[in-house]
């Protein structure tokens, strides 16, 4: 609300999702407000090394643009605004690097939980490699890195889910640029596929040379479970309504029969 009304920020900003509070700008057009799902992982990515993440790991997510104050941006950045608004005391300046919402890419680095963020803030070639847990993807995934990463044919999203068309000429990693969960599942014709966080706080499937068809959906963790003790619960709670009525009706019919 702060961004007048017919403002030159306003009209650059179009349709894209604006965050408060964060200074970023998500969707211009494609990367997802679903990276700021306000999971652990991404808090983690942030409010460890705010500075770094602001100068250059958001673009790694797919962050294209971030939203300053004039007074909080140095002359060098204020040259590259692309978009003013004096009303609101704001710039929008692009990042200089960013990754797609989604793409695929043959190097990866498989490293254990505990040292997947030093690296990302340390050795990481973005747009080159993609960095996964040990612990969930086991050793069998590292690649060494082999070109740059490369957009997708596709993407779109029905509902929940989200469907990602992707050729590789080579096996390699399809990254997709929106927070990992537990219960994010993927699937290619209806056979399911492993899903590893990727770069500590998105999703990643590993996949063989060929065109694919990938759909990521997110299934509650413990639905079913749930969902199965409630029914046999409430098939628990009718049997022993149907056998206490069978046992009324019983002592009543005992009782009519008794002579006077």
């Amino acid at each position: 609300h702060a961004v007048r009304e017919g403002s030159r920020v306003q009209q650059f900003l179009g349709k894209a999702a604006l965050l408060p509070l964060r200074g970023s700008l998500h969707g211009l057009p494609t990367s997802s407000p679903y990276l700021q799902g306000f999971s652990a992982r991404y808090f983690e990515l942030v409010l460890q090394d705010k500075k770094r993440w602001a100068d250059w790991m958001a673009g790694v997510y797919g962050t294209r643009v971030s939203i300053r104050s004039v007074q909080a941006v140095s002359p060098e950045l204020r040259a590259r605004a692309v978009a003013t608004d004096e009303f609101s005391d704001s710039v929008v300046v692009p990042y200089r690097r960013y990754l797609p919402r989604a793409y695929t890419v043959r190097g990866v680095k498989v490293l254990p939980r505990a040292q997947v963020l030093p690296y990302l803030r340390s050795d990481f070639r973005p747009g080159q490699e993609v960095v996964v847990e040990e612990e969930v993807a086991g050793r069998q995934w590292e690649q060494a890195v082999a070109g740059p990463a490369r957009d997708v044919e596709h993407l779109r999203r029905l509902g929940d889910s989200v469907e990602v068309v992707a050729t590789l000429d080579a096996p390699g990693m399809l990254v997709l640029n929106e927070s990992y969960y537990a219960g994010i599942v993927a699937s290619e014709e209806g056979r399911p596929l492993p899903v590893f966080p990727a770069n500590h706080a998105v999703r990643a499937v590993p996949l063989p040379a060929g065109r694919h068809v990938v759909r990521f959906e997110y299934h509650t963790p413990g639905l079913r479970a749930g969902a199965l003790v409630s029914a046999g619960t409430a098939l628990l709670l009718v049997l022993g309504g149907v056998l206490q009525a069978r046992r009324r009706r019983g002592r009543l019919g005992l009782g009519a029969g008794r002579p006077a």
